[in-house]
């Protein structure tokens, strides 16, 4: 025998109050920017509506027909929810900032696949104060989504117990498993939140509880057992006090951090209150404002309303750069999601719906997987053009750079004019670089510090720097590279030859060129230099300051450790009254560095009374031209002796490139030469990089 509970036809009173609910849900989010509970309500209902139908398919005796309830509820949900993916993914292209680009991307592909919430729970989405994103809203849907893949297996396990235990009542096995899963969700809930709110509010496991609320509530409603006398005036009272609380409990009750907890049970209650006397024939009962066709009507586009009016609301926030709606925007945009979701549910879901009613399961599956597709299709292609765009904008960017080279290039040449194939389309119109302002701050730039997990001697640790790894993507001052840098092992990468640069400050001017030789060449170049301080043992009085007795020996002690391949210093001192002194301490390098290993010994620069830059802003237009000669350009390399005498030793001349043809000029190529009297400006050195090059790698061979 049929019961006759399974020949209701839908309750319209039920339809209305989903639509004060997801009314609710809008308000509060436009103007309040409060929980309502009005998603809590709608949870509620759908589980409502899903337990009712396979409660009576139970009572009847017909088959659950798993699949088939599944592929028609999300073919049914699922197209929908796709246009207003793929509209917000359309409308952030062009309205919302491209910071935000990146989570609509990810938040589309897990609405599409019903994991919304569990995203904004992994990625610690604040619901209450988060950026404003246009799918936020989805966590619920998602939610809804795995209940209606999980319910309807509860009621299978119950069809199979029935079928070994026919003497058991259906109704009350399924109250006994829905019971259990609101108790668990329920203390679940309660601890979660209090624990962890924030998460807590996307937790499917905190949410159960309400579905489960629902779907007993169906139990009762569907049981054929009417609660009191229709038309009383408890029912009618009951009724209005439960939609006064719904409509009141997120202004009187501050809910803001309560929500999912035990506090949701307050709008769960008077929501059940209405279902339960809801359906009375009263004059007066609440009900019949409920069921009038026009709320009821509404009711039926509460799903489409609830997926526009947040994009919509989200738009008009971040266009406007507003915190929040006015009075009259908010209304706007309220009645123009109401219209939306009517136009939607009119010309989109119920021909979808009608069309589909006749369908087999794999039609309908069919429909879900292509709108599934079409969405993960978009965003896929999304990313792609915005790959596209970025190496688009990345090659303009590098030819930009190019010929901003090229244009600095022709008007700066610097050392470059020393090279006989260089040739210049025209004569430089552009002052010289550096400009005397700037002259100040131009010593070599420094690098990231060396790894402290090295453990040099202690003033080699202080002054050691990363110059250049291959591993770095910015070995220089302020670079991407300088935090990896830390990560450095002691011992080089296999297959990277490691240079150290030791010295001076006439070392560093010169490490901007062997820096740049270095990336060329894929090594790793590292710089220990002191001020002052010529590579000699303790006592020598070539080092005039007190802090060279320690720094010199530390950094002996260093070599051995850092297994330098090459090693690069200035062996010989200056002076500006021509004399050049031959540094000491070549011999205790080679006690250090391995025999296999190669030493470049650099000769120094010339120095001056007073410097050629000083003289130039000095100037003026009747003096004479500020160059000068220097008695080291006329005298041999004192170093050319020690190459015969010293193992892996050799050692490189640039004192024509500092000062051609013996004449030392503040400019050369348009380009300042002389910080002061006797150190070089980056912006030359870093000119003389391919003449430098050329020089390094013809003493490396002869070592």
């Amino acid at each position: 025998m049929t019961n006759t509970a399974s020949r209701r036809p839908l309750r319209q009173d039920i339809q209305g109050l989903r639509f004060v609910a997801v009314l609710l849900v809008v308000v509060y989010h436009v103007w309040l920017d409060r929980v309502s509970g009005g998603v809590d309500i709608f949870l509620v209902l759908s589980a409502f509506f899903l337990t009712s139908s396979f409660a009576r398919k139970m009572d009847d005796g017909r088959p659950l027909a798993l699949a088939g309830y599944w592929t028609r509820t999300f073919a049914r949900i699922v197209p929908l929810a796709t246009l207003t993916i793929l509209a917000v993914v359309a409308t952030a292209q062009w309205l919302m900032p491209i910071a935000v680009w990146p989570d609509i991307q990810q938040q589309a592909i897990a609405s599409a696949l019903y994991m919304q919430n569990w995203w904004l729970a992994a990625n610690d989405v604040n619901y209450y104060g988060g950026a404003p994103i246009p799918l936020q809203h989805f966590w619920s849907l998602s939610i809804q989504g795995t209940v209606f893949l999980a319910w309807p297996l509860i009621f299978a396990v119950v069809a199979l117990v029935v079928r070994w235990r026919p003497d058991v009542p259906v109704r009350r096995l399924l109250a006994g498993a829905f019971g259990l899963i609101f108790v668990a969700s329920l203390a679940w809930s309660v601890w979660i939140t209090a624990v962890d709110q924030t998460f807590a509010y996307f937790d499917t496991r905190a949410r159960l509880w309400e579905f489960a609320f629902g779907s007993l509530l169906a139990l009762v409603a569907t049981g054929g057992r009417p609660l009191g006398r229709p038309g009383s005036a408890w029912r009618t009272a009951a009724g209005w006090l439960g939609l006064a609380t719904i409509l009141l409990v997120g202004v009187v009750v501050n809910v803001r951090n309560a929500f999912p907890g035990w506090i949701a049970l307050i709008p769960l209650t008077a929501a059940a209150t209405i279902v339960l006397v809801g359906d009375d024939p009263g004059r007066w009962s609440v009900g019949r404002l409920l069921g009038h066709r026009w709320i009821a009507g509404l009711g039926n586009a509460s799903y489409a309303l609830y997926l526009v009016h947040w994009p919509i609301l989200i738009v008009y926030v971040v266009t406007l750069d507003a915190d929040r709606p006015s009075l009259l925007a908010g209304g706007v945009i309220i009645v123009g999601s109401v219209l939306l979701a009517i136009a939607l549910h009119r010309w989109v879901e119920l021909p979808l719906r009608n069309r589909t009613s006749h369908w087999g399961p794999w039609r309908d599956g069919l429909l879900v997987v292509v709108a599934i597709a079409l969405v993960l299709g978009a965003v896929t292609g999304w990313r792609q053009l915005l790959t596209y765009q970025a190496e688009r904008d990345r090659a303009e960017q590098q030819a930009q750079a190019e010929q901003a080279r090229l244009h600095a290039i022709a008007e700066h040449p610097g050392a470059r004019v020393l090279d006989p194939a260089f040739r210049s389309q025209s004569q430089p119109t552009e002052p010289p670089i550096p400009t005397i302002a700037d002259i100040p701050y131009q010593w070599g730039l420094a690098g990231p510090a060396c790894p402290t997990s090295w453990r040099l001697p202690t003033k080699a640790q202080q002054q050691c720097q990363v110059l250049t790894d291959p591993g770095l993507d910015d070995a220089g001052a302020g670079g991407a590279g300088a935090a990896s840098a830390s990560a450095l092992p002691l011992q080089a990468a296999e297959g990277v030859t490691r240079v150290l640069l030791v010295g001076n400050s006439h070392m560093q001017h010169w490490s901007t060129a062997i820096r740049e030789i270095g990336r060329q060449e894929g090594w790793q170049v590292l710089l220990i230099y002191e001020q002052n301080c010529y590579l000699a043992p303790a006592g020598d009085p070539i080092n005039e300051v007190e802090k060279c007795a320690d720094f010199w020996p530390e950094v002996l002690d260093s070599i051995e450790p850092l297994d330098p391949d090459l090693v690069i210093t200035v062996a010989t001192k200056s002076e500006d009254d021509g004399e050049t002194t031959l540094t000491s301490g070549l011999e205790l390098l080679e006690e250090h560095v391995k025999p296999e290993r190669t030493v470049i010994a650099m000769r120094d620069t010339p120095r001056f009374e007073v410097g050629l830059t000083q003289c130039e802003a000095n100037r003026q237009p009747d003096d004479p031209p500020c160059e000068s000669g220097h008695p080291i350009l006329d005298t041999p390399n004192p170093l050319i002796p020690l190459v015969k005498s010293v193992k892996g030793l050799n050692t490189m001349e640039l004192s024509d490139v500092v000062c051609p043809e013996r004449l030392c000029v503040s400019t050369i190529g348009n380009v300042r030469v002389w910080m002061d009297q006797h150190h070089l400006t980056r912006d030359y050195v870093e000119t003389t990089t391919d003449l430098v090059r050329a020089r390094l790698m013809q003493a490396i061979e002869r070592a």
